[in-house]
């Protein structure tokens, strides 16, 4: 791995993997096993994402989602996904293929 051949890889991991085979000369192969795009609400207050123009168009779009949602007719929908999963669930079953996902309920109920 070369610094120009990395652009997609974790920078703390080329480094690591750098300084490694600096200290033992021998080989080192690393893996990247990453899951990127964690959302920035997990890491990081409301109020200091508030505090950043270049997110205002996505807190504003956040706030008409929670304005425009309606619990009901999202569980409509999610039952009418269930019972289409559980056609394709038996489907898959009888032609011995692996079930697709089973859909997830509404987190919020009213």
């Amino acid at each position: 791995m070369q610094p120009d051949t990395v652009a997609g890889f974790s920078a703390t991991a080329y480094f690591f993997g750098r300084d490694l085979h600096k200290e033992l000369n021998v080989p080192v192969g690393l893996i990247n096993s990453s899951w990127g795009g964690t959302p920035i609400q997990a890491w990081t207050s409301l109020e200091t994402q508030q505090a950043l123009p270049e997110l205002r168009p996505m807190l504003e779009s956040w706030t008409q989602q929670i304005a425009a949602w309606d619990p009901e007719a999202a569980q409509k929908r999610f039952e009418k996904q269930l019972e289409a999963w559980k056609v394709q669930m038996a489907k898959a079953k009888e032609a011995g293929r692996q079930p697709p996902r089973k859909p997830q309920s509404p987190v919020d109920r009213g």
